[in-house]
């Protein structure tokens, strides 16, 4: 499936002038300017250094945590910017923020899926997470290795571990308030729960840790399909994001590791009604309109798996071809209903499979 990038306009720049170095970061994007002194190289004369040659600069210098605010200040709007994102990782690894860099490589990479790589910033994002990845893998293992006869017994007991294979449709840090990257949202208490809370995850959501009495948390977008005919008609970010996505509302795309008979998911609404659909090999198995009033938790049974054949180590003592259940994919879809404005947001508490 292809999963587009988010492209909107980029800003920030670095303002050498002899004795100061000054980044101006975003003014116009985060609605006011962001100003972090820095030492400047030896020598005369004014210089502006701009976008990503700024950030490469601050990366040189090993000014790590400037690096950091002016990295997120640059993708604030724009995914698709491999040069910046792979700086940014290296940034986050100079903080030893090795879990954060790890998640902005994977981001990076998802950029990347089928587009050209001039500059091979694909090899590099992947060589750096063979080293910081390691715990992520053996976790995410562990996870699909005891998928088989997982039984449901409360929201609240839920493994976090379905976010480890799970994937959101990328939107930006803007659209996800991912707030805490560049500094509180004005006009809102300080205490609104995506000034306090909330990073981007590696899924292509943002993870929040605990909110409204629920713990571990993804939150992304939902998105109309149609215009209603006579209200709500498409706007600029309508037409925008529905195109980049191919045509289709955000989705969420889960695999069914253990072949499982039913799909556990408790969603919530942040304000506007959504609508949630999920799929299986394009074929609608259910829909729920889902609002803010309450935590949906929701029992979706799916058909059974087909067996795939598979090798076995030894197929002639075997006596033949062993089967196993194949790898089953499941879309969860989150759309706008045409009697709602044109996109909205969405809390998922959990998504994963089960016997029961």
């Amino acid at each position: 499936m292809k999963h587009p990038t988010t492209r909107t306009t980029r800003a920030g720049r670095i303002v050498r002038a002899g004795a100061v170095l000054v980044i101006l970061g975003c003014a116009g994007l985060l609605g006011r300017m962001h100003r972090l002194a820095a030492a400047p190289p030896a020598g005369g004369g004014a210089k502006v250094l701009k976008g990503v040659e700024a950030m490469g600069y601050l990366v040189a210098q090993r000014q790590y945590d400037k690096a950091r605010k002016f990295g997120y200040a640059l993708i604030w709007r724009d995914l698709d910017q491999p040069e910046v994102m792979f700086l940014l990782g290296r940034a986050l690894e100079g903080l030893k923020k090795n879990d954060e860099a790890a998640t902005i490589y994977a981001l990076l990479l998802r950029t990347l899926e089928d587009k050209a790589d001039p500059r091979r910033y694909k090899p590099q994002a992947e060589a750096r997470l063979k080293v910081l990845d390691v715990d992520h893998q053996r976790r995410k293992a562990k996870f699909i290795a005891a998928a088989a006869g997982r039984k449901f017994d409360s929201p609240q007991a839920v493994d976090d571990g379905w976010m480890l294979a799970a994937r959101c449709d990328l939107f930006t840090p803007y659209c996800l308030g991912c707030w805490t990257l560049v500094g509180p949202r004005g006009r809102v208490p300080p205490d609104w729960i995506h000034n306090r809370e909330g990073r981007l995850h590696r899924s292509g959501a943002k993870f929040i840790p605990a909110f409204d009495g629920r713990k571990g948390l993804l939150y992304t977008q939902s998105i109309k399909d149609k215009p209603h005919p006579e209200k709500y008609g498409s706007d600029g970010f309508h037409v925008e994001h529905l195109a980049r996505l191919g045509g289709h509302p955000p989705q969420l795309t889960l695999t069914n590791f253990g072949g499982c008979c039913y799909l556990r998911i408790g969603v919530k609404a942040e304000g506007r009604v959504f609508e949630l659909r999920v799929y299986v090999e394009g074929k609608r198995m259910f829909s729920q309109r889902i609002d803010s009033s309450r935590w949906w938790d929701l029992k979706v049974q799916l058909p059974q798996p087909a067996a795939a054949a598979s090798r076995p180590a030894d197929a002639g003592a075997a006596g033949g071809a062993a089967t196993k259940p194949a790898q089953q994919q499941v879309i969860v879809e989150m759309v706008c209903p045409e009697d709602q404005p044109l996109s909205g947001n969405v809390w998922i508490d959990y998504a994963d499979f089960f016997v029961n």
